[in-house]
């Protein structure tokens, strides 16, 4: 089974907020734990992709950040003031944006 664990512990510079956050965030459905404890800071200007295997968990962390899911524990303070109940444009403005996966042909 694979699951999603991470570690940031690179500290903001002193006086930054965070852009978006994540502490110890935790999902499971039922028995099983598919995000276990992901820390992240990402400051403004940033950009960070999330790579892995199918089943990692790349997308749920997605929706918990989305809040199309709810987290099973953990906190996404900095993320309060946006959430999926947001019109689109709004979470677009807020610099979240999720592509879902598709099939996209190009003519030869």
């Amino acid at each position: 089974m694979n699951a999603l664990t991470s570690s940031n512990e690179t500290p903001l510079s002193e006086g930054r907020v965070a852009a978006l956050q994540l502490r110890e965030v935790h999902k499971q459905f039922g028995q099983t734990q598919i995000i276990r404890g992901v820390d992240l800071k990402v400051q403004t200007g940033e950009r960070h992709a999330l790579i892995g295997p199918n089943g990692a968990g790349k997308s749920t962390l997605f929706h918990l950040i989305s809040g199309r899911i709810t987290l099973s524990s953990g906190d996404i303070p900095s993320w309060d003031k946006v959430s999926l109940e947001s019109d689109p444009s709004t979470l677009t403005g807020s610099g979240y944006l999720e592509v879902f996966r598709s099939r996209i042909y190009f003519p030869a």
